[in-house]
């Protein structure tokens, strides 16, 4: 992979960074943050080769991010160069906005996530600046727990449709999407949210995820299975663990394996939309839908 190509493939990820604050002292994103690790995520099922990774891993090691108090970027890396001494700006949803590219920026159990779309990088602050002001967001804790409102995998009554057979997909009570972009976006929304609840600390080296789950006909969502598959060399579908959420095995470990936390983080992600949907439709009938996500992680 050249330099090019892995300009791009850096400007589509995620960045983590470690913050180390383990009190209640405001974190604040002016300073310099240093590069620890990374994590690449996919919604495609894409891989990396190993000459990607040496390329990522090259372009990120001991990489330096510099929030100045003049509210201008810099780097130590010539990869980040396009965005030297630019402009930013923290907007009302904790996003560091560049050249009108946003990045995410948050701290979930004392790690921090600076968002650069699908790599993870993880960074701890090596200096702070006098008189910063812009404090970075934490995540309640309640992100990290499964709710409890279930008690057993419902029964949906009627058929369950795939959202490409339907009329109209689910959809969001309170966002309405571009006709050209309703199952792509809605899909979408899914898939962004699980990296604000993540532990990118606990990735381990290539794992996908298959999530399946139902909106049923009153836009509630169902019987969220969870499979992960190991991703080595003639390994085959390696399944850590079934999840089905609301049964005992959201709560010990199942025959075929320990239900990782990540699991559980994917699972908390997908409940935050509870409430928040409307149903699909079919032949002007709301229906009950099936939505499929795939998620694969590789870390450093």
């Amino acid at each position: 992979m050249n330099f090019k190509i892995s300009l791009v493939i850096l400007l589509n990820l995620s960045l983590t960074f470690s913050c180390l604050a383990q009190d209640n002292t405001p974190i604040t994103l002016e300073g310099k943050w240093q590069v620890v690790d990374w994590t690449y995520m996919s919604f495609v099922g894409r891989g990396l080769d190993g000459k990607e990774k040496q390329d990522i891993d090259k372009t990120v090691s001991d990489l330096v991010l510099d929030f100045k108090l003049n509210q201008t970027f810099s780097s130590n890396k010539p990869a980040f160069q396009f965005l030297e001494n630019q402009k930013f700006f923290v907007n009302n949803f904790s996003e560091v906005v560049i050249n009108n590219q946003y990045y995410p920026f948050f701290i979930k159990n004392n790690t921090c996530y600076f968002l650069l779309s699908n790599i993870m990088l993880q960074i701890k602050k090596t200096e702070n600046y006098k008189n910063s002001k812009i404090n970075i967001e934490k995540f309640p804790s309640k992100y990290n727990e499964i709710e409890e409102s279930f008690k057993k995998e419902k029964k949906i009554s009627g058929e369950v449709y795939s959202i490409n057979d339907l009329d109209k997909p689910p959809k969001f009570k309170t966002v309405e999407f571009d006709e050209n972009c309703l199952i792509d976006c809605l899909l979408n929304s899914f898939n962004s949210n699980m990296k604000y609840y993540i532990d990118f600390s606990k990735v381990e080296k290539d794992t996908s995820y298959f999530i399946e789950f139902t909106v049923d006909n009153t836009g509630n969502i169902y019987n969220i299975h969870i499979k992960s598959k190991n991703n080595k060399p003639s390994n085959g579908l390696t399944m850590t663990a079934k999840v089905i959420y609301g049964t005992k095995e959201n709560n010990k470990e199942s025959k075929k394996g320990k239900i990782t936390g990540i699991e559980k983080n994917i699972i908390s992600s997908i409940l935050a939309f509870k409430n928040q949907l409307i149903a699909g439709k079919k032949n002007n009938k709301n229906v009950n839908t099936k939505l499929n996500l795939e998620l694969r992680l590789i870390s450093k």
